[in-house]
Formats: structure tokens, C-alpha cells, sequence
């Protein structure tokens, strides 16, 4: 991530930071004013080291009330209570990364909590009442989350931040072993290995889920449900009949560039168009990969599958005084392919054509088999009568065959949206009526191109369909 990043991301913390420092200020000038000077009338000797310990404790409590509460951009109108490993079962069917780093944060953000009580009170030296403590804290901060709509009451965080605590007081028993061989006094090391055990399954546990995922043949799809809809919630209405027939399905496989392989495709791409890349302006994410050309062109790229969105800016947004091009409304399907292969994209003579007005042509390809690999996905371009694309969306991604594998029938897809068993966004009290099913395919998070039944749907506001996952577990 380039420096300007960077910056931008630390602008938008510099207000709670400078809160913070603030309160931190007035906090120290009360404590000395008001407690030192006016009860204490400066007669009474300061102990530094707690009043140091204090300092730290009130500045790692604004610390992480300012992460929890105070950083949130969004406002959440329908609080709720997320039930116990949401969040696992998300992280696990997205497989992403940022989902897995923020159950992680959960657990360190606390870890401070539990090596720093102890240290100072003697009373926290018991493992149940610090890990106690952090337990109330995580709680409390979960509730003002919920009360104050700043976001949802997760119990996995209340267990997160409460194993961080415990994880914390395992480190701090490590910190006292090493002050008793200082000081020269009798150990306990059984105590302080039996406190290392939340630490130990903690890693087991992470260290077994990304094994699992290596090791399972395919990838996860996002329709797969993780929390199921209760039987009250919706009503399920159809005069389909639904054939019980078991069959197998092809699964494809489209490949996984690199990060290498992308800047590649990126200079590639501008070289095409007369221009180099600006390598010092190149970012990387997580799915993909920005790149800038050394004018005012940018391409995306996905690293699964290589799907693509071009913009160039100039022909979008010109400079002041220059002339604005205007977006060709009536171009011709061979037109539109001469201009694309000017950007050195190729379309198969498969794809369905489809002008969408105001410059904005649609190329779709279905399943389309070309020298024995299979083709789809859409291309989205906004053409100007410059002779230039304002902008190219190409998804249109090429797979392999894989292998076949036993899929479901579609009354048992049929019996699993009865179940609830399903993604959507409903309300309760909603009547959804299906009507026909389909067989379509979904890339997954390991690059292969699964079946899923797809379920046309009439009766709900927001998904016009409902999708099940095919393979049979």
C-alpha cells in the first residue's frame, strides 16, 4: 500500500485521536488539581508506580472504547444480538482474510487487559477474576453498541475479548516467573503451564480451520447458509412440481493469478493503448490488484479468474476547457467489437449483444465451450463518440473441467428452503412464492465454478431468486 494510503486511513482516526489525547490531558490536570492539590493538599506522597499503572490502565480503556464505539461510520437502526460463532461460520464460508483478521484483533485487543490487572492489583492475580473483568468489560461494550446503535451485541466478540483476557494472564504468569527467578523466589511452573492452555488451544484450534480449508477439495460459496431462518418467519408457497431425480454436474476451474501475473496483464493492457505502467502507484489488496498507467488510465484486477474494470478518466472526466466527449447511443455490435480489440479484448462470437442505451453496451457469454474450454460471465463498456471506453467491466472469465460430483436433487434443494435453510433478506410474515428452478454456477472461494439450483422467486421485495448450493456433502 502506497504512502498516500496510508495517510488517508490515518486522517480518518486523527479526530479520536486527538480526543484522546485530550481527555488524557484533562484527565492528568484533574488528578493533580483536584485530588493532589485540593483533598490531598499536596501532603500526600504520590506512589508512582500506580499512578503510572493507572495512567496506562485509563489510557488502554479510551483505547479501546475509541476502537469499539467511537470509530464507527455507520449508524445501526435495528440492533440486534448475533448468535454464538456468527462470525466464525462467515469468516469460514467467505474465506476472508479480513474476516479472520478481525476475529483475531477481538482476541489480542484484550490480551493487554490480562497481563496488565495483574501486575498492578493484587486482588486480579486470581485467573477467575481477571478473566471475570474482561468478560463485564467486552459485555458492557457490546450493550452500548446495541443501545446506542453503533452496532450489534455479538456473543463471539464477548467470547473473543474473553479468551484475549485469559490469553493476557497466561503471559503475565510468564512475566512473574521471570521477576521470582530475579528476586530469587520460589516457582510455581505447573501453575503457569496450566495457564497457557487457553493460548495453546487457541492456536490449535486456528492452526486446524485453515488446515481443514487447505485440505477440503473445493472452495465455499457465499449461499451458504449460516444461520438458519426460523419456520415463523416466512411462508413458503409453490405450485411447481419438483423432480426428485439425482444426477452429477460438472464442476470448472478458472485460475488464480498471482500477484505478478496481474501487474503483467496491467502493463500489457496499457501498452495496447500507447502507455506504460506507473509502477510507483500500484496497490495490493487482498482480491485484487490497482494499477495506473502514466496518464490517466486505472485497471482492477481480480486476482480470481482475472476478471477486470478499466476507467479512463480522461474521457470521463476532461480537464476544464477541454472538449467533453459524448457517449455513442447508436453504435453497431461490430463497431463496439473493433473498438475493444483496439484494447486488445478479443470477445468470443458467442457472446449476446445488447445495447443498453446512453453509450452503455452488454456482451453476455453462457457456459459457451470453445476448444474444449468453457466461457462466461459479461462485459459492461460506456463507449464515446472519441473512439475511446469511459469505462470496461469484463468478467468473463475462462474455466477448465475439474470433474463431475453428485449433486442434489431439486426436491431436496426444494425441502432445504423449507427448513429455512437459506440465504435472503426477508421479514417476518413474508410469503414467498417459487416458481421455476435452474441449474447455474457460482465461482467458490478456491476458483472453481460450482452448480447451484436458482429458484425464481415471486413475492420478495429485495431477491428475486434463492439460490442453493448443488454438490451433494
Amino acid at each position: 500500500m502506497r504512502l498516500q494510503n496510508i495517510l488517508n486511513m490515518a486522517r480518518n482516526y486523527l479526530e479520536i485521536g486527538v480526543i484522546l489525547a485530550v481527555v488524557m490531558v484533562l484527565f492528568i490536570v484533574i488528578g493533580y488539581v483536584i485530588i493532589y492539590k485540593k483533598i490531598y493538599k499536596g501532603q500526600k506522597r504520590i506512589d508512582l508506580k500506580k499512578a503510572f499503572w493507572w495512567f496506562v490502565l485509563v489510557f488502554y480503556l479510551f483505547v479501546v472504547i475509541s476502537v469499539t464505539l467511537f470509530s464507527r461510520n455507520g449508524v445501526w437502526n435495528n440492533g440486534q444480538v448475533i448468535s454464538f460463532f456468527y462470525s466464525y461460520k462467515e469468516a469460514w464460508i467467505t474465506a476472508s482474510e479480513a474476516a479472520w483478521r478481525n476475529i483475531i484483533l477481538n482476541i489480542l485487543m484484550f490480551v493487554p487487559l490480562g497481563v496488565w490487572l495483574p501486575l498492578g492489583k493484587k486482588r486480579f492475580c486470581s485467573f477467575w477474576k481477571t478473566t471475570l473483568v474482561g468478560c463485564l468489560l467486552s459485555v458492557w461494550i457490546e450493550i452500548f453498541q446495541l443501545l446506542l446503535s453503533l452496532g450489534l451485541f455479538e456473543v463471539a466478540d464477548v467470547f473473543n475479548n474473553t479468551l484475549g483476557t485469559m490469553i493476557g494472564y497466561g503471559f503475565y504468569k510468564i512475566v512473574e516467573i521471570f521477576i521470582q527467578l530475579f528476586k530469587k523466589e520460589k516457582t510455581q511452573l505447573s501453575r503457569v503451564g496450566a495457564c497457557q492452555i487457553p493460548l495453546i488451544l487457541t492456536i490449535c484450534i486456528f492452526t486446524g480451520i485453515f488446515v481443514a480449508y487447505e485440505n477440503q477439495e473445493l472452495g465455499n460459496l457465499s449461499i451458504e447458509c449460516i444461520s438458519p431462518y426460523a419456520e415463523d418467519t416466512f411462508e413458503i408457497v409453490s405450485d411447481e412440481e419438483y423432480s426428485s431425480a439425482q444426477g452429477k454436474a460438472m464442476v470448472y476451474k478458472t485460475n488464480t493469478l498471482t500477484l505478478e501475473e496481474t501487474e503483467a496483464f496491467a502493463s500489457a493492457f496499457f501498452e495496447n493503448l500507447g502507455t506504460t505502467l506507473d509502477e510507483t502507484r500500484n496497490d495490493a489488496y487482498e482480491e485484487s490488484a490497482l494499477y495506473w498507467a502514466e496518464n490517466s488510465y486505472s485497471i482492477s484486477i481480480d486476482y480470481k479468474g482475472g476478471s477486470y474494470n478499466f476507467t479512463d478518466f480522461d474521457t470521463s472526466y476532461p480537464d476544464e476547457g477541454e472538449e467533453q466527449p459524448k457517449p455513442v447511443a447508436d453504435a453497431t455490435e461490430e463497431e463496439i467489437r473493433d473498438a475493444l480489440v483496439v484494447y486488445g479484448i478479443e470477445l468470443p462470437t458467442e457472446a449476446v449483444f445488447m445495447n443498453n442505451t446512453d453509450g452503455v453496451y452488454l456482451f453476455t457469454v453462457e457456459r459457451v465451450e470453445i476448444d474444449g474450454n468453457i466461457y462466461d460471465g459479461k462485459l459492461l463498456c460506456e463507449y464515446y463518440d472519441n473512439g475511446k471506453f469511459a469505462s470496461i467491466r469484463n468478467s468473463i472469465k475462462k474455466f477448465d473441467e475439474y470433474k463431475e460430483f453428485d449433486i442434489c436433487s431439486e426436491q431436496e434443494a426444494y425441502e432445504q428452503i423449507l427448513s429455512g435453510e437459506f440465504v435472503g433478506a426477508i421479514n417476518a410474515g413474508t410469503k414467498i412464492n417459487l416458481e421455476q428452478v435452474s441449474i447455474e454456477y457460482m465461482l467458490d472461494t478456491k476458483g472453481y465454478y460450482q452448480p447451484i439450483y436458482n429458484f425464481t422467486v415471486d413475492g420478495m421485495e429485495e431477491e428475486q431468486s434463492i439460490q442453493i448450493p448443488a454438490i451433494r456433502k
